[in-house]
């Protein structure tokens, strides 16, 4: 029997958003022969789709990354001996992410793999794969919102007046390269920390309130906070999600009788949820079975949840 170890892997779960031109569906587009089975180069990566499940509800699928360049040497413990592993052209490491997609909620549940592909590498594939020249899907925009907690869902749900919002990046020199085509906020920030040569940036936008400004409706324009919430909670489910340390909302709430403010901070008020899997020292295979069952009973517990926060 093959010595094996308990390994817990985190699921970041957010809500998918798509436009395109002929209403499709993030659903239709998965499942299709442009995107199951396809392989493509993603930052050094090859990455392949397999959907594993496809019912009414749901989708689940696995996300196989292989790596075929700067693969790490072994070492021998009892020689001290530093050495290739010894792969063939054709061969690389594979590592493997699983999700579960909800087709009417619109939610994706995506295992984080550090070896493997992000949610926004993810998403890259997927245009990368629409970009074929006999794809029907040229045409989309998709957009994926980090999920909140219930109970940070709710507060910012009930969250009738914004007073701040303040987020805080690390190592702006890392992510410039995300806002090149942006504008905004965000982008413009990072971008004057990268030319002052600033190791961390912060910024803090708000307006100042009398006694009644509550009841008055005094907010943050909706539209720039929108674009601000937008490409921070982008970075919160990709590679440099570690460069967000703040991204916190103050404003009061609807039902609020002590007309005290409310704060959230997106990045630890984070829908989090996690599987485990029975990881084998030496692995012939990407676990598929454990995987698929660990993110399909995960996903029927979520849903109470989910019915809860999103009704459509």
């Amino acid at each position: 029997m093959k010595d094996t170890k308990k390994s817990t892997k985190k699921i970041d779960t957010v809500r998918v958003n798509l436009k395109s031109e002929s209403n499709f569906k993030f659903e239709d587009i998965l499942s299709s022969s442009d995107v199951d089975g396809r392989e493509y180069a993603i930052k050094g990566k090859d990455v392949t789709l397999n959907i594993l499940e496809n019912t009414k509800a749901y989708i689940i699928g696995l996300v196989e990354t292989s790596r075929r360049f700067n693969v790490p040497p072994k070492k021998n413990r009892t020689k001290k001996k530093i050495e290739s592993i010894g792969l063939l052209v054709d061969e690389g490491l594979a590592y493997a992410n699983i999700f579960v997609y909800d087709k009417s909620k619109r939610i994706l549940m995506y295992e984080v793999n550090k070896n493997g592909c992000y949610i926004d590498h993810f998403i890259e594939f997927v245009y990368k794969c629409c970009s074929l020249k006999s794809s029907e899907f040229k045409e989309i925009d998709i957009e994926v919102e980090a999920v909140l907690s219930v109970d940070g869902f709710n507060k910012i749900l009930n969250m009738s007046v914004k007073k701040s919002i303040e987020f805080k990046i690390a190592r702006p020199s890392e992510i410039v390269s995300l806002y090149n085509d942006k504008h905004g906020a965000v982008a413009e920030n990072v971008r004057i920390a990268v030319a002052t040569h600033s190791d961390r940036v912060s910024a803090k936008f708000e307006v100042m309130m009398t006694g009644q400004a509550k009841h008055e409706g005094k907010n943050l324009a909706i539209k720039p906070v929108g674009v601000i919430l937008s490409q921070l909670t982008q970075l919160m489910v990709g590679e440099h999600r570690a460069n967000l340390e703040k991204l916190e909302v103050v404003g009061y709430e609807e039902d609020s009788e002590d007309n005290k403010l409310s704060a959230i901070d997106l990045v630890s008020d984070r829908y989090k949820k996690y599987i485990k899997l029975d990881e084998p020292r030496d692995n012939s295979d990407l676990l598929e079975g454990q995987r698929k069952k660990e993110i399909k009973e995960l996903y029927q517990k979520c849903k109470t949840d989910f019915n809860a926060m999103f009704k459509d």
